[in-house]
C-alpha cells in the first residue's frame, strides 16, 4: 500500500466508532472540566465538592476571595481548552476517539454559551463579569478557539456532514443524560 493510500485510510472516520466514542468523551469532558474547578479550589486550600456537572466549595464560610474564585472558575475552562488540543494528538491514533474528544470540548462550551444567554451566566460569563469585560467576550473567545480546533480535527479525521450531525445528536443526548444524572447522583467527591 502506498503512503498516500495509507494516509487516506487512516483519515477515514468510522461513523459507528464515533457513535460509540461520543458518550464516553462526553462523560470524560464533564468530569475533566468539573475536575479542573475542583482541583483549582483544592490547590487554593478550599474543601471542594465535585459532581458530574458542578464543583464548588463545601463551606460557604469563609468563602473564596474574588481572585480565588476567578482561578477556580478558570480551572475548568482551561482544562477544556487543553482537552481540545489533546484531542488533536489522539487523532493520530484514532480518528473517532480524537474527533469525539475535540468535538465534546467545543460542544460543551457552546452549550454553556447557550445557557448563559437563556438562563444564567456560565463559567466564561462569570469570568467576563469579574474582569469587567461583560459576559460574552470570554465565551466567544473560548468557543471560537475550540471551533477552530474542531474544524482542524474534522478535516484531519475526514468528518463530513453525517459525522457532525451524529455528533450533535449524540452530544445533545449525552449532555441531557449528564445533567439529569448529576441531580440523581449528587456529589462524587
Amino acid at each position: 500500500m502506498s503512503e498516500a493510500a495509507s494516509d487516506t485510510s487512516r483519515k477515514r472516520l468510522n461513523i459507528v466508532a464515533l457513535a460509540l466514542a461520543l458518550p464516553f468523551a462526553g462523560f470524560a469532558t464533564f468530569l475533566l472540566h468539573e475536575g479542573g474547578h475542583w482541583a483549582a479550589g483544592e490547590l487554593l486550600g478550599h474543601d471542594m465538592a465535585l459532581g458530574l456537572n458542578r464543583a464548588a466549595p463545601v463551606d460557604a464560610e469563609p468563602g473564596p476571595t474574588q481572585a480565588a474564585l476567578l482561578i477556580m472558575i478558570a480551572g475548568g475552562v482551561g482544562v477544556t481548552l487543553v482537552q481540545g488540543l489533546i484531542g488533536l494528538l489522539i487523532l493520530r491514533w484514532s480518528a473517532a476517539i480524537g474527533y469525539a474528544v475535540v468535538f465534546f470540548a467545543f460542544f460543551m462550551r457552546l452549550m454553556a454559551l447557550g445557557i448563559t444567554v437563556a438562563v444564567n451566566p456560565n463559567d466564561e460569563a462569570q469570568i467576563g463579569l469579574m474582569l469587567g469585560v461583560g459576559p460574552y467576550i470570554p465565551h466567544i473567545v473560548v468557543v471560537l478557539a475550540l471551533l477552530g480546533v474542531t474544524i482542524v480535527a474534522a478535516r484531519r479525521a475526514g468528518a463530513g456532514w453525517a459525522a457532525n450531525v451524529l455528533a450533535y445528536l449524540v452530544g445533545s443526548a449525552t449532555i441531557t443524560a449528564i445533567v439529569y444524572l448529576d441531580t440523581v447522583i449528587g456529589r462524587i467527591l
